[in-house]
Formats: structure tokens, sequence, C-alpha cells
């Protein structure tokens, strides 16, 4: 990898009330260098530094079609 991000995924499990049962993490390694030039800061303590605070899906329709065609096999 020439530009190596790690992130790290936490998946909160919650009882009906909402109360947290457990988390769990799932870390994944990428290769971008738009993250790792926005992560990077030297002096971070003037400047300030990016940190990640979320991430979303902008197509998942592919995702979603595998999910109905694994409905179907049920």
């Amino acid at each position: 990898m020439n530009s190596p991000v790690r992130l790290i995924l936490k998946n909160v499990k919650t009882d009906s009330n909402g109360q947290s049962i457990e988390a769990g993490y799932k870390t994944i390694d990428i290769d971008s260098e738009v993250l790792e030039s926005l992560l990077f800061e030297p002096n971070s303590h003037i400047l300030g530094k990016y940190q990640v605070v979320g991430a979303e899906l902008l197509n998942e329709s592919k995702l979603y079609e595998v999910y109905k065609e694994n409905l179907k096999d049920l």
C-alpha cells in the first residue's frame, strides 16, 4: 500500500429499550491518498487534525440487489 489508512468500524447491538448490549469491531486497511493526506497533520497542535467521525454508503443498490437475491433462496 502506498497510502495506507486503517479504519475501525464499531457495531453496537442494543435491546428494545435502546440500551447497549454489546459492541463488535472490525478493522479494515484501505489505500487512499486523499484520506492519508487529510489524517496526516505534522503541526496538529497548531492547525488541528481531521478525524473520522462517520461513514455512509453512497450507493447501496448493488448490495441491496444481492440481499434480495439471497432472500429468494431462503
